[in-house]
């Protein structure tokens, strides 16, 4: 059997419903539908590049979707992260709200039904977010939609965006503050840079203030049997079927961090190198290729004294590092949170400590 190798591709997040999703260790997804669904109003979503943010949010959307009514927005598959700001979201909320709106067989008001408003927010974004409209500001324009939306069917709405975790950091202010004016229309949930979860940055508070909690995926490092499985299963899914070698799950699931998104680019990386040898299929070679590839990435991104903060805090909860290394170091998952009883520590990745 020839095995899928592209599936394994870490920039795919997968659909809510499709059939290659794996069901986290601790349901991840069921847990955050379930919050939503006994009334929690906002859940700010944290957790290092790679984790399945995107994936357990998709999840979670369409397991709310029988008793809400889901607005979904995928904000960085749409816009430049950099350039993202309230305009950009309010557009692409607006539009996803009108289309919630008309896939529930409601009429809009006089008010949200302004022809050049309504034209935008069924077509194409424009190029222009200010000047593209001569009805409503595109933020007005999205809270009225979704405020709407939440007045004319009784079923509670639920606004889910996607990306904002790699919203600019002179951003954070103006779009989470936009953000935050949901919260009495619909419930929110919505991926958080970690700077704002550790309060680094003056934006994001008028979110967390309307109900803070953290909901934060961490990396599967404890060694189950049930994190085992969990990637063995996610490799079955994709591929088709296991390699033949038994040489490359171990090795990738010990380098990856307990990330998913490494450990697919792992096995990606090492089917790369066996083409380039001419095999059908990784070998033990072509995998430590792939982890030399992966460590040496590591290895540039250290800066003078990470090394020494990190062996020093390992197995702490890291609040002894400064805020500006801490936040950078879980951003660029060289360094990890990880579950410890009823709280958690912090660890070099593991080819960081291999560094050492």
């Amino acid at each position: 059997m020839e095995l899928n190798w592209e599936a394994l591709d870490p920039n795919r997040p997968l659909d809510g419903d499709s059939p290659l999703y794996v069901p986290r260790p601790g349901r991840n997804a069921e847990r955050l539908a379930a919050a939503i669904s006994a009334g929690r109003q906002v859940e700010l979503v944290v957790g290092p590049t790679g984790i399945g943010k995107s994936t357990e949010l998709a999840r979670a959307a369409h397991l709310l979707a029988g008793t809400h009514v889901v607005v979904m927005v995928r904000v960085d598959r749409e816009a430049n992260m950099r350039e993202a700001e309230s305009p950009v979201v309010g557009w692409l909320v607006a539009r996803a709200a009108a289309r919630a709106c008309f896939g529930s067989g409601l009429s809009l008001p006089k008010a949200l039904a302004d022809a050049s408003a309504l034209h935008a927010v069924e077509g194409e974004l424009p190029s222009t977010f200010v000047s593209a409209s001569v009805g409503p500001p595109p933020d007005e324009l999205a809270i009225g939609l979704v405020a709407h939306l939440a007045r004319s069917q009784p079923k509670r709405v639920v606004l889910v965006l996607d990306g904002l975790e790699k919203c600019g950091a002179g951003l954070d202010r103006r779009v989470f503050a936009f953000v935050g004016r949901f919260a009495p229309h619909s419930a929110v949930v919505t991926t958080l840079p970690w700077r704002l979860a550790y309060g680094t940055s003056p934006g994001g508070e008028d979110l967390v203030a309307s109900g803070e909690h953290h909901f934060t995926l961490r990396p599967l490092l404890q060694g189950t049997a049930e994190e085992a499985h969990f990637f063995l299963q996610l490799a079955r899914l994709r591929l088709g079927a296991l390699p033949a070698s038994s040489s490359l799950m171990a090795p990738a699931y010990d380098a990856c961090g307990g990330i998913p998104r490494t450990f697919q680019q792992l096995l990606l990386e090492a089917h790369t190198y066996a083409r380039m040898r001419g095999a059908p299929e990784p070998a033990a070679e072509d995998i430590q290729s792939a982890i030399a590839d992966l460590r040496a990435s590591f290895r540039r991104a250290l800066r003078p004294g990470d090394m020494e903060q990190m062996l020093g805090l390992r197995g702490t909860d890291g609040r002894a590092m400064d805020l500006e290394r801490r936040v950078r170091l879980l951003s660029q998952g060289l360094m990890l949170e990880v579950d410890s009883g009823s709280d958690f520590q912090v660890l070099p990745h593991p080819l960081v400590q291999a560094i050492a």
